[in-house]
């Protein structure tokens, strides 16, 4: 994925000097608590698809967006990714703590289009197969998917594209987002596109 980061960089890098955008790719962030023996069995577990869900439909339902709004259902029989940890390092970043037994992933560039962030965030709901349910700390992880760069505080929480709660062993989209969780989010992500930004300079 190494021409994806460069692309990354370079279109970070013309934002941030030009200060425009035409589409607006929204961000991803995930904060997910696993144990280590969990975390080493879901990058060892095989991708799936997202047929595994049953409400895509439902959720392009909420959104407005361009076109007819249906989930295109071959796609969702078609395995994107050649294995959880081919995933996980398509990522900009993602961290795992043994200590505290918190994964956290971030994208600066996933999508503007509802269909790609289908397919980019649908091997993260399958972490709940594997979280760690019992633990206080598991009960609010989230995974979330809107305009970071290109929105302020109250636009982006305006236009947040996905956002998804873990409840046991399923994740669910909610609404509305939570401003902790967007807060965290962008905390995240911030030091990520100071990072790609000076790359881009250089």
């Amino acid at each position: 994925m190494f021409w994806f980061k460069r692309l990354s960089v370079l279109l970070i890098s013309l934002f941030c000097i030009l200060s425009v955008s035409a589409s607006e790719p929204a961000s991803l962030y995930a904060r997910i608590t696993l144990t280590p023996e969990q975390y080493q069995a879901f990058l060892q577990s095989p991708p799936g698809t997202a047929a595994s869900f049953n409400d895509w439909q439902s959720w392009f339902d909420s959104k407005q967006m361009y076109g007819g709004g249906k989930v295109n259902r071959g796609e969702l029989s078609v395995a994107a990714w050649p294995s959880m940890e081919a995933y996980l390092n398509s990522m900009d970043v993602h961290e795992y703590d043994p200590k505290t037994q918190v994964l956290k992933i971030g994208l600066l560039l996933l999508s503007e289009n509802y269909s790609d962030v289908l397919i980019g965030i649908y091997p993260l709901r399958r972490i709940a197969e594997f979280r760690q349910q019992d633990n206080p700390l598991a009960s609010d992880d989230f995974i979330i998917v809107y305009p970071f760069i290109w929105g302020d505080d109250q636009n982006s929480k305006a236009d947040v594209m996905a956002y998804l709660q873990f409840k046991g062993n399923q994740s669910e989209f909610v609404n509305p987002v939570t401003d902790e969780s967007l807060k965290e989010a962008s905390g995240f992500l911030a030091p990520i596109l100071e990072k790609l930004s000076r790359e881009g300079e250089d």
